[in-house]
């Protein structure tokens, strides 16, 4: 699929996009536009490149990263990607029983994990993501499983809970 910049140009919405986001706060996503959520097209929901919004799953994408996704009841999602930039981050949310929600070979990381969810092979790793002082990044890790993190989660000064797309 083609990557389209969102238009930055408010001109440029069509007249339909603009009641959209004035009696919405969003607006439906275009053909093939990427990012899928961002300040354009969903301004109440995104907050910047590390917290993207919020998108209901669909088996044809993989990368939810740094989105909040919701999931149907009964969903067995394999090889996708949700990872978070905090640890412990409540990014899933099951409508319906989360005990019939199952996760094959999926990057968890930093998502907080609830209770009866079914995971295989999955990574839980919880960690920072920790900027030098030139701007290199690199993970600082804390457990290997949300149920493993200590009672007290302290943030590191150097730690990067943010960045502009």
């Amino acid at each position: 699929m083609p990557r389209l910049n969102v238009e930055r140009d408010p001109e440029r919405l069509t007249v339909s996009e603009k009641k959209q986001l004035t009696d919405r706060g969003w607006r439906d996503r275009r053909s093939a536009e990427w990012p899928p959520v961002c300040a354009d097209c969903r301004p109440a929901d995104y907050a910047h490149d590390l917290d993207r919004g919020t998108l209901d799953y669909s088996p044809d994408w993989k990368n939810y990263s740094f989105h909040k996704v919701r999931i149907p009841a009964g969903t067995t999602i394999t090889g996708a990607n949700f990872t978070q930039t905090q640890p412990d981050t409540p990014a899933i949310t099951v409508l319906g029983n989360p005990a019939t929600v199952t996760f094959v070979e999926c990057n968890l990381g930093n998502v907080r994990i609830a209770p009866g969810w079914t995971l295989i092979s999955c990574n839980t790793v919880q960690s920072w993501i920790i900027a030098d002082a030139v701007g290199n990044e690199e993970r600082q890790w804390i457990a290997r499983h949300p149920d493993d993190l200590p009672a007290m989660v302290v943030k590191p000064a150097k730690a990067v809970t943010m960045r502009e797309f």
